[in-house]
């Protein structure tokens, strides 16, 4: 185990390091508002999340405004909520590339998948 723990320690040292700024808009929760209540001075350009973790919340269905408030966001982790539909695909970016919705009750898919 020594000899695998040192490779480690020597892998992580030759790693990069890139300072990750972080913006918490939300601080401890998020409130879904609707689309006539969003600040019309911000523009979705300025919204460059590209990854959001919505995980281990009580989540009954996929937030409306997430294709609107998040245009750029190519992962989406959705896991250990009480999903029991996947919901229609227009809530989701274009953009999404990546979807964790494992750990939910989802019974139902959107009549655009089949």
């Amino acid at each position: 185990i020594d000899g695998d723990a040192k490779q480690m320690e020597e892998k992580v040292s030759r790693l990069d390091q890139t300072a990750v700024n972080h913006c918490n808009k939300w601080k401890n929760n998020i409130t879904i508002v609707e689309k006539e209540q969003l600040d019309p001075s911000i523009h979705k350009d300025d919204c460059k999340i590209q990854t959001l973790n919505l995980s281990h919340n009580l989540f009954r269905e996929v937030p409306a405004g997430l294709a609107c408030l998040s245009p750029h966001l190519g992962r989406l982790y959705l896991s250990y909520n009480s999903l029991s539909s996947v919901g229609p695909l227009s809530r989701y970016p274009t953009t999404l590339k990546h979807l964790d919705l494992s750990h939910n009750q989802i019974s139902s898919w959107p009549v655009e998948m089949e």
